[in-house]
């Protein structure tokens, strides 16, 4: 079976980030950039990694690596990631991961990283590392996903978690986090 992409006139392909695999969650940034929160390597994580921010400054005709976002443990990928802007504008992803030990043996509950909540309060030069998020009682590694969105004073992120049963990990279920201190603990 072969198919074929269709490109309309006056549109073009481009590759933005070679040897990625990508999931870009974008973010308008207050100076009228785009910033895409991406994971770094060709594989679904199945390899050490972690999250990049590339940015375009041209509507997304071309990007370019800024930062690093996470960094990762040995032995472990980072790549699950809600992001977005907090009241004063400032940058917020949170980000979970995996254990690449899971691949060697029976999935274990610790196996799912903690959820890290990293700001950035100049466009995304620079991180910090604010909070981890833990998941609700009864489940396993809560995974950002999604915008972070906010309304007043709140911030809120949606995700998703497992359980953990007879050694295997269960049905997922969704949840919603919130934070008041914008974005710094949630």
């Amino acid at each position: 079976m072969a198919y074929q992409l269709g490109i309309p006139y006056g549109a073009f392909h481009t590759v933005t980030a070679p040897e990625h695999c990508a999931w870009p969650n974008l973010t308008l940034l207050p100076n009228g950039e785009i910033g895409a929160a991406i994971h770094n390597q060709p594989s679904h994580g199945e390899v050490e990694a972690d999250v990049e921010l590339w940015v375009s400054g041209d509507g997304g005709d071309t990007w370019a690596q800024r930062s690093q976002i996470t960094q990762h443990e040995p032995g472990t990928t980072r790549m699950n990631v809600a992001a977005g802007l907090n009241q004063k504008a400032k940058l917020v992803v949170l980000c979970s991961g995996w254990n690449l030990d899971r691949f060697n043996r029976k999935t274990a509950p610790d196996d799912v990283l903690e959820a890290v909540v990293c700001i950035s309060t100049d466009d995304g030069h620079t991180w910090e590392q604010t909070s981890v998020l833990e998941p609700p009682p009864g489940t396993v590694g809560f995974t950002p996903f999604g915008d972070v969105n906010g309304s007043g004073d709140e911030l809120v992120v949606g995700g998703y978690t497992r359980g953990f049963e007879d050694g295997e990990m269960v049905a997922t279920s969704a949840h919603m986090y919130h934070s008041l201190d914008k974005g710094q603990t949630w």
